[in-house]
């Protein structure tokens, strides 16, 4: 048990300095990427009269937000309201739990300009319905359906937790799973086998 423990001790100081380095070299990764984001924003800026001004775009309702942030960390930082039509205004929508995901979806393959109509609208019916039009079978659907209501219904006692990563997809993951159902039920496939639901207006019997 002593030489065991002995090892143990000696192996744990051989180990120290291997730590010790780690935790240096993340604080220099951590210090770099401080300084890097500092110098992007201040060549964003024009400095005039030793001082940096910058522009920027809040949504108004985060206005106050802004204010407090700024009065609290006493940075000798102003902000004032600026209207000059002149700057190009950004888009900004603002999803909610459901439609996160899909408006993901919609600024993967662009974000809309200014005052022009989100598709991501649209996009949430027919991205699912076409999903279940390629992946149309009941069996699995219901599986993919079972999975997304679970995780709608238990979403505050999975936070977290190990799917917590996964929570914010729930209402992604039940709307495919319910028209993969419905087109699998239109499709009368349950697992790849033919369910035959729903009667052939065609008489099959005949030769």
């Amino acid at each position: 048990m002593d030489f065991d423990q002995h090892s143990e001790q000696e192996d744990e100081e051989d180990n120290a300095p291997q730590r010790q380095s780690q935790s240096t070299l993340y604080i220099y990764k951590m210090f770099l990427a401080q300084e890097k984001a500092l110098y992007q924003n201040l060549n964003m800026m024009k400095l005039q009269n030793q001082t940096f001004i910058g522009f920027f775009w809040a949504p108004i309702e985060n206005e106050q937000f802004i204010y407090g942030k700024i009065q609290n960390e006493d940075s000798g930082t102003k902000v004032e309201p600026y209207d000059n039509h002149t700057i190009e205004r950004p888009t900004f929508f603002k999803p909610n739990e459901f439609s996160y995901v899909f408006q993901e979806i919609t600024d993967t393959y662009g974000i809309p300009s200014y005052q022009e109509a989100n598709p991501t609208v649209i996009s949430m019916v027919t991205f699912p319905f076409l999903f279940g039009l390629m992946f149309g079978d009941f069996g699995h659907g219901s599986l993919i359906l079972l999975f997304g209501t679970f995780l709608v219904m238990f979403r505050e006692s999975l936070r977290g937790g190990i799917l917590d990563f996964i929570l914010p997809y729930r209402y992604f993951f039940m709307m495919l799973g319910l028209m993969a159902s419905y087109c699998g039920i239109i499709y009368n496939e349950f697992f790849a086998l033919p369910l035959n639901i729903f009667e052939s207006c065609y008489n099959l019997d005949s030769k």
